[in-house]
């Protein structure tokens, strides 16, 4: 991933996730971006939700039929 969508999505994280919020990441695949979230955010809690069936209309990403 390149430096400025790195830099963007940090700034999203701060701007709309505010300590002691409650948070919610859908499609979390290995949870490398939770672990980024719950890094500089002190959340009271984080929802991790994760599609559990074969997503035909997706066929070209990791979790498409």
């Amino acid at each position: 991933m390149g430096q400025g969508r790195r830099s963007a999505r940090n700034k999203l994280i701060s701007k709309y996730m505010k300590p002691k919020s409650v948070g919610l990441e859908i499609g979390v695949f290995n949870g490398g971006y939770a672990k980024k979230i719950l890094n500089k955010v002190n959340l009271k809690k984080l929802y991790l939700i994760d599609p559990w069936i074969i997503q035909s209309e997706f066929p070209h990403d990791k979790y498409g039929g």
